[in-house]
């Protein structure tokens, strides 16, 4: 099994730290929830800047749901064989608690590919270009962070 950044949410919560701090404590709640419930309250949100929905009163989420949509579709689209997906499957069923989606060390292909989603995913939920760099590039340094500059191609 691969390396791993972390659990979803743990990934989500640093990179809103670092671009998002006044998002943090709705993202520490998310913890409390089942992963499945948080990213279906994310995929069905529109362009719109709306308060999230379950019971969070009237806080505008505008970085954590792309954040959350790219890093999960990007977790689930690297995990590749059929039988690690049913493995994970059968784990979670076990313990009763759905299992929670671990962030793998990407390659730099696979974090170009991020970066451009997170781009795209911004811009659909109606944030500025500015914003949506903001995001991507947050979302790139959680993912490269405590690697050698060389590796990243940078000078």
């Amino acid at each position: 099994m691969p390396d791993t950044l972390g659990t979803l949410h743990e990934v989500v919560r640093d990179v809103i730290a670092d671009f998002a701090p006044a998002e943090l404590p709705v993202v520490k709640g998310l913890g409390l929830l089942d992963e499945r419930t948080v990213s279906r309250q994310f995929r069905n949100r529109g362009p719109k800047r709306e308060p999230l929905g379950f019971g969070l009163g009237e806080i505008a989420l505008l970085a954590t749901p792309v954040v959350w949509v790219v890093l999960e579709q990007a977790a689930k689209g690297a995990t590749d064989s059929l039988a690690e997906r049913s493995s994970e499957w059968v784990r979670s069923r076990l313990k009763r608690r759905p299992a929670k989606t671990s962030i793998p060390d990407f390659t730099s292909e696979q974090q170009k590919t991020i970066y451009q989603a997170a781009l795209s995913e911004a811009k659909k939920r109606g944030l500025s270009e500015d914003e949506a760099v903001a995001i991507a590039d947050a979302i790139h340094r959680r993912l490269t962070m405590d690697r050698p500059d060389d590796l990243l191609g940078s000078a």
